[in-house]
């Protein structure tokens, strides 16, 4: 297929964006990486990504491309790298070249950072006569503390933008997607957006390279290409707290059953300030685990606290009821507790106890329930595990009741989940 003839416009944003920051003394994404350094009193967090799409008529999720978590931290040198090939997501005409993220945590002259980029080789909308292209797309946030204050900052630039219409190439300016640019009959493209917040313990940073959203009648199609997340917070002289509290969750490698953390509970980076957070599920959505799952009852809670000598980090999950399997599988009364403590000499101390599983039932019959660490399995139904543990130098992951699908669904449903860190 032969395209046009084209002809491009060169944008000198980033390198204005990059000009301005560098005479602040602060650098783009640059900083001290060469290993994890001892707890520096900040928690740094962070994420991004290069693009999803969501909507449309016959609903689409794509998930995140080149996905990457920074989890909470109190060391400078940690990064986190995801990179993807071009994408090219079915029945929809937007194409995602190759692309990169990485977040790092990092120390810079007098100041500390979270710094989250993603970089996106092309990006392109369209079909073979009308399109925009787009090249050099990067998304990038920062949330750092330097010259005594909390500072955010986000920018998203781009290197050439071409646009053709009805195979007339066009002139189009950086303002015009800023504001909004429609492509006739096909999308309305964004560039650029987000939002920044700062306080005297904080600073926080989220930017959007480019929003898409695809024109026709229904549910619109939705496209992010470009997403990066950096926080920074004051912490305890212990070190940041991660991780959190879950009543369900459903990961799947066949698509047939997919759910996100159900009444998710996230540990804040500075912990609770003694509080218990809390998050309750009355009962799921049938949609959200695609009426084959059902739980009724459950609750996600996380307690963080930095004492003079120790920090206790402590989370609890309960799912009171899940049936499976049209309500031939029952399981009642999972409830996980877990604990970590970080002391002040460098040791750890973690602990599960409290945790409990009141019952399995299969068509009626109750099924003697395994040891802890230890499964029973119902043939062409499901493996049922009670108690995975999962221990980490600085922390403790605990789910109440693992249950693999045996049915050719190729998923996992975990119950109770709880999963801490002090570091």
């Amino acid at each position: 297929m032969s395209l046009p003839l084209v002809t491009r416009s060169r944008v000198t944003t980033r390198l204005a964006a990059i000009i301005a920051i560098a005479g602040l003394g602060v650098p783009l994404i640059a900083g001290t990486a060469s290993a994890a350094s001892d707890p520096t009193g900040f928690g740094f967090r962070g994420s991004g990504y290069s693009a999803q799409v969501l909507g449309g008529p016959v609903p689409v999720d794509t998930g995140r491309i080149a996905y990457v978590v920074l989890p909470c931290t109190s060391r400078t040198g940690v990064v986190r790298t995801n990179s993807a090939a071009t994408t090219e997501p079915d029945g929809v005409p937007v194409s995602v070249g190759a692309s990169t993220t990485t977040v790092k945590s990092m120390k810079f002259g007098n100041g500390f950072a979270t710094a989250s980029v993603n970089d996106v080789a092309d990006v392109r909308i369209g079909d073979a006569t009308t399109f925009l292209q787009i090249e050099g797309l990067r998304t990038f946030a920062r949330a750092g503390f330097y010259d005594g204050a909390f500072r955010p900052f986000i920018d998203s630039s781009i290197l050439d933008v071409d646009l053709v219409l009805a195979g007339v190439p066009t002139a189009i300016t950086v303002q015009q997607l800023r504001e909004g640019f429609t492509l006739p009959g096909i999308a309305t493209v964004t560039l650029g957006g987000g939002e920044t917040s700062k306080g005297d313990r904080f600073a926080e940073a989220r930017a959007t390279g480019l929003f898409i959203e695809l024109l026709g009648g229904g549910d619109p199609t939705t496209v992010t290409v470009g997403r990066a997340y950096a926080r920074i917070d004051r912490t305890t002289p212990s070190g940041a707290f991660s991780g959190g509290s879950q009543v369900a969750r459903v990961r799947s490698t066949s698509g047939l059953l997919q759910s996100g953390p159900l009444a998710n509970r996230p540990m804040p980076c500075p912990g609770t300030n003694g509080r218990t957070l809390a998050n309750n599920l009355v009962d799921t959505d049938p949609q959200q685990l695609g009426q084959f799952v059902r739980i009724t009852g459950g609750k996600a809670t996380v307690f963080g606290k930095d004492f003079s000598t120790f920090a206790i980090a402590r989370g609890e999950a309960t799912v009171e009821k899940a049936t499976l399997f049209g309500g031939r599988l029952r399981i009642d009364g999972v409830e996980v507790k877990a604990s970590v403590r970080a002391n002040d000499n460098g040791t750890y101390q973690m602990s599960t106890e409290g945790t409990t599983l009141a019952r399995i039932r299969f068509d009626g019959v109750d099924i003697a329930l395994p040891d802890p660490g230890e499964s029973v399995t119902i043939p062409n139904i499901a493996q049922i595990t009670f108690r995975s543990v999962t221990q980490y130098a600085t922390g403790i992951q605990v789910v109440g009741v693992k249950i693999k699908l045996l049915d050719g669904r190729a998923s996992v449903i975990e119950l109770a989940r709880v999963r801490l860190f002090i570091d």
